[in-house]
């Protein structure tokens, strides 16, 4: 492209003609747009590589949600067998309550006596 513009101005000196200026013209703005879509080729490369890092990151803080989602699962569970445990034992507890409470009544009608 370098090449060419100068093959350009040569001609420009050389020949002194309308083509050469125009043939100039044209070199200069090519290499203008060359560096104007290197730089933005640039750009978007950076744009990529803060885009990966974006959702690398993403990635490792859905991957660190999930455990922690895992490990609250795995609480839930333990919690909710431990109630189920704690509800039978109350249950029972209750039963045994009562069924003293029936022995006490049996009791006191035998202490009491006949009618």
């Amino acid at each position: 492209m370098e090449d060419l513009a100068t093959e350009a101005a040569r001609l420009l000196f050389s020949q002194g003609g309308l083509i050469g200026v125009f043939l100039v013209i044209s070199c200069l703005i090519n290499v203008l747009l060359y560096r104007k879509a290197e730089a933005c080729e640039k750009a978007r490369l950076d744009d990529t590589r803060a885009l990966h890092a974006a959702v690398a990151e993403t990635g490792k803080a859905v991957g660190a949600m999930a455990l922690a989602v895992e490990s609250n699962n795995r609480h839930m569970e333990a919690r909710t067998r431990a109630t189920e445990a704690l509800a039978v034992e109350v249950k029972e507890l209750g039963q045994k309550i009562a069924y003293e409470a029936r022995l006490r009544d049996k009791l006191d009608e035998v202490r009491r006596g006949p009618p």
